[in-house]
């Protein structure tokens, strides 16, 4: 099945580059060139996306604060977010990170790297919503049971 990214640059070379390097690999790559635009396309719900490689320093919103809205938002919050960057201080890593970053990649970065962070970000990704609907599956099933015991104990104790 399709396994769908968004990418957040302003720069359209950063795009290109990210585009080129996952589009090889087999994923879907929709590409956004801020924040704003990458949440309405997040927001129009018209494809599930698997994982967010986002810029850090955008015009109109920033990474950061995209991120945080990604994080606030019950929806979209279980999306890993790969923050990509030049600035690699640590004050700017643990900012990123704090705010629910999946990983920070600082520029220049290696496009193998690139990947395989993905790949690793996908998988979790896959993992978190087959333990998601399992637990929902599980609870439906428990719920079941539960009814079922107590129904059969009151006819019981109506004879």
């Amino acid at each position: 099945s399709m396994i769908n990214l968004l990418a957040v640059d302003d720069e359209m070379i950063n795009l290109m580059i990210i585009d080129e390097s996952l589009s090889d690999k087999g994923f879907t790559v929709v590409k956004a060139k801020d924040g704003e635009e990458a949440f309405q396309i997040l927001s129009s719900g018209s494809m599930v996306f698997h994982a967010i490689i986002l810029d850090r320093l955008m015009p109109k919103m920033d990474g950061i604060e995209l991120l945080k809205k990604i994080k606030r938002s019950e929806k979209y919050r279980d999306i890993p977010v790969i923050f990509q960057t030049a600035m690699s201080s640590i004050t700017d890593m643990t900012e990123g990170l704090d705010a629910g970053a999946f990983y920070y990649l600082t520029k220049p970065y290696s496009r193998a790297l690139l990947v395989r962070i993905v790949q690793t970000a996908v998988e979790h990704f896959i993992k978190l919503q087959r333990a998601k609907e399992d637990l929902h599956n599980g609870m439906g099933a428990l719920r079941h049971m539960i009814t079922g015991e107590f129904r059969i104990r009151s006819i019981r104790e109506s004879h």
